[in-house]
């Protein structure tokens, strides 16, 4: 097959050179051609990449060109017709603004899976791993990017950035100038980079793509986060969050998300990275909070702190109940739906969590006046909120039946209320948990009324 298809190409470029001075020559009839629109300039440009006779000008050119056709669905063609391989060895030897162009179409043709699998296998990791070991900084920012980009769509490739050193050299990049821990403590550290010289916007960018690298490559990866979660990275992470510009700082919460996503799903990491009294979970929490509880923060930043701290919740104990508790219902009363979204379901984490804490956790929920709010939430929130807002509740019911703040709340009677209602979601689970919470506050009333 292969060798039929280099006949059908061949074939039609001789046709095509007997006709170049031929004014009636209509290059749209060929077959490839009206296939791929942009086959000759794509074998165009893929020339004058790979000539190095060329000046580093024309080929910087050439790699941007290039960079623009893979955004128009061309990956598998650029790929096909021997573009990879130019890339990497202008990476390698362009100029910087060149180099970028080069990386960021490598990053952009990680669109479908088949062509990411090609250019793994082309050795484009041991390429970036030397970038970022010795390259200029922007080439390092953007072979990050390129990274987090191929992570994000693939989760198939990300192993083989583990094994190529590329998550060791993005981890490196992210304690760069940050901290070095000494005991229990984070102190500022200049490391031996060959970048130290870079000014602060290139190092604040360095510093965000590697984080966000390490975000999309942990994301839902029991095997690479332990590596990522360890305390070091940890109290990094805290101190980024906590000092870092405004997109250090987004990216950090976004990595700590996806870390203690995979973590609440991973008791071994939880207990190993994670537990109660380590100092890099302190700073982490205690980071996270502070976000949480500053008004002036961003929706953009808070949901991620928020789901980070809601995937924590089996790390807390009774005693944090008043702090986490107060952090999280202020958000409640946010006009921003998605904030007040994924503030019900970091409660709910709490309030159904498996550490034989849920009662106190619900009880703390409940004394603090969320009763009131939820059922709100519950009769006018927006759609956004409803669900949430029902699920919570629901579990507060079955854990604390005989909270007076329910009874005032008539939280039995909304309950009741609710599966009658047109627009209720189907949701099997939803119906199963409002019966579950109805029988129990109408057992405990009526055990009440006995008593009585």
């Amino acid at each position: 097959m292969q060798l039929e298809n280099v006949i059908g190409k061949v074939s039609w470029l001789t046709i095509l050179l007997s006709s170049v001075n031929s004014e009636d020559m209509d290059c749209s009839q060929l077959n490839h051609v009206s296939r791929e629109p942009l086959l000759f300039l794509i074998w165009e440009e893929n020339a004058l990449l790979a000539d190095t006779g060329n000046s580093f000008q024309v080929r910087s050119e050439a790699a941007a060109t290039l960079g623009e056709i893979s955004r128009h669905d061309c990956e598998h063609s650029i790929i096909e017709e021997g573009g990879v391989e130019p890339f990497l060895k202008f990476v390698g030897e362009g100029p910087i603004e060149g180099q970028e162009n080069a990386v960021r179409t490598l990053g952009s043709l990680g669109h479908a899976w088949e062509s990411v699998e090609h250019v793994v296998l082309a050795d484009v990791c041991k390429v970036w791993a030397k970038i970022l070991r010795e390259g200029p900084m922007k080439v390092q920012a953007a072979v990050a990017w390129a990274v987090s980009e191929i992570a994000a769509r693939h989760p198939k490739c990300r192993d083989v950035f583990v094994r190529h050193d590329v998550v060791y050299w993005l981890l490196s990049h992210l304690a760069f100038e940050t901290v070095e821990v000494d005991g229990n403590h984070a102190t500022s550290k200049t490391n031996s980079n060959v970048n130290g010289n870079e000014d602060p916007a290139t190092k604040a960018a360095m510093k965000a793509m590697a984080t966000r690298a390490l975000a999309k490559l942990a994301k839902g990866n029991s095997a690479i986060v332990p590596s990522i979660a360890e305390s070091s990275v940890l109290l990094i992470l805290a101190v980024n969050l906590e000092k870092g510009t405004k997109d250090v700082q987004l990216q950090s919460a976004e990595a700590l998300m996806e870390i203690t996503a995979v973590a609440e799903e991973d008791a071994e990491l939880r207990t190993s990275a994670l537990y109660r009294n380590s100092p890099a979970r302190k700073s982490t929490v205690d980071q996270l909070v502070i976000k949480i509880t500053d008004e002036k923060e961003d929706p953009e930043l808070l949901i991620p702190c928020i789901k980070a701290v809601g995937n924590l919740a089996t790390t807390f104990e009774a005693t944090d109940t008043r702090m986490i508790v107060d952090t999280l219902l202020r958000l409640l009363h946010e006009t921003n739906n998605f904030v007040t979204k994924n503030a019900c379901i970091a409660l709910t984490k709490f309030a159904c969590t498996s550490n034989y804490f849920h009662v106190e956790f619900s009880t703390a929920i409940i004394i603090a006046g969320a009763a009131t709010q939820l059922i709100r939430l519950f009769y006018f929130g927006n759609w956004n909120v409803q669900l949430p807002g029902r699920i919570l509740i629901c579990y507060i019911a079955i854990h604390v039946p005989g909270s007076e703040e329910l009874a005032q709340a008539k939280v039995l009677a909304v309950l009741k209320w609710a599966p009658k209602q047109s627009y209720m979601t189907p949701a099997e689970t939803l119906y199963t948990l409002l019966h579950k919470a109805t029988s129990t506050l109408d057992l405990y009333h009526s055990q009440g009324s006995k008593r009585r």
